[in-house]
């Protein structure tokens, strides 16, 4: 029985139907990440609609993985990640707003609580893939646009010095060598540093010897575009870094995530083919499933 992963448009596309959606008994679930980028750009005139969604989704009980993608990366490698506060924090955010029908009556509540807006610890994490995807792309493309033959050595050195632990030193492409192993190196690198470890290459070695292989589709689908990105000599979009991390929330083999998000798609078809599908795929398919009252829970 697949079990339903709504991305954030997938939420907006189905609000006036999660109610009956959970109650008839799918399996569906969404996450912290989803819901941050629904209140993100939160107005007077937007509340009352992005208020009605959450009120769907925590109304119902239907389930919500409150993990932040740091603290679910930190998760696979075998690590408890101490930085909690903005899942926290989200989660205050979204029972006020569901408690509060006038957007001043949510902003007196938060600011009553001590919490000066929504909490920005997803854009913090772009941010800081940002600086390890782009940084090196950006200035080895600005210098060099011929990238097959004359800059591919300066290429390398300098994503070497960008990214600590991976080693893009070996002979062949870079095209190559960014795989899904050197997006895991990535990431376990972020970590350890984020960890404050004082030996990183030692931090990132024991780091991978614990990973549990619950984010593989992520480290694909990331290796991916990032791959894309080369060829077509662009620097990835923190939309697409965005667009990515919703695959971290995909860690059992029967998940599936809902979105019209064209990038997921795209990433979907070409790295985990028959897990990702549009609101009218899922919408068709749960006509033709039976239906038993129950749990969304997983």
């Amino acid at each position: 029985m697949p079990i339903y992963y709504l991305e954030t448009n997938a939420l907006i596309e189905l609000s006036g139907e999660i109610p009956r959606m959970v109650h008839s008994g799918v399996s569906a679930y969404t996450s912290a990440l989803a819901l941050l980028e629904l209140l993100k750009g939160l107005t007077p005139g937007s509340y009352g609609r992005k208020r009605q969604i959450l009120d769907e989704v925590l109304g119902t009980r239907m389930t919500v993985d409150w993990d932040m993608p740091h603290q679910r990366m930190a998760r696979a490698f075998g690590v408890v990640d101490p930085d909690s506060k903005d899942s926290d924090s989200l989660r205050t955010v979204c029972h006020a707003m569901v408690r509060c029908a006038e957007f001043a009556a949510f902003q007196s509540e938060l600011l009553a609580k001590g919490i000066p807006g929504i909490p920005r610890g997803v854009e913090r994490y772009a941010e800081t893939l940002s600086e390890f995807h782009s940084a090196a792309f950006t200035d080895a493309l600005q210098r060099a646009p011929d990238v097959p033959a004359k800059s591919r050595k300066a290429l390398y050195q300098l994503m070497t010095d960008a990214l600590p632990g991976v080693d893009f030193s070996g002979a062949g492409s870079i095209l190559d060598q960014m795989d899904a192993e050197a997006t895991l190196q990535i990431e376990a690198t972020l970590l350890a540093i984020r960890m404050g470890a004082r030996d990183v290459p030692r931090a990132v070695a024991r780091l991978t010897s614990r990973y549990d292989h619950t984010l593989d589709i992520h480290f694909r689908v990331s290796a991916s575009n990032l791959r894309k990105r080369l060829m077509l000599r662009q620097t990835p979009g923190r939309n697409d870094l965005m667009d990515t991390v919703h695959f971290l929330y995909l860690q059992r083999p029967t998940c599936r995530i809902v979105s019209n998000d064209r990038l997921i798609h795209e990433l979907g078809a070409r790295d985990c083919p028959r897990r990702a599908m549009t609101v009218a795929r899922f919408r068709e398919e749960l006509r033709q499933q039976p239906r038993t009252p129950g749990s969304t829970q997983e």
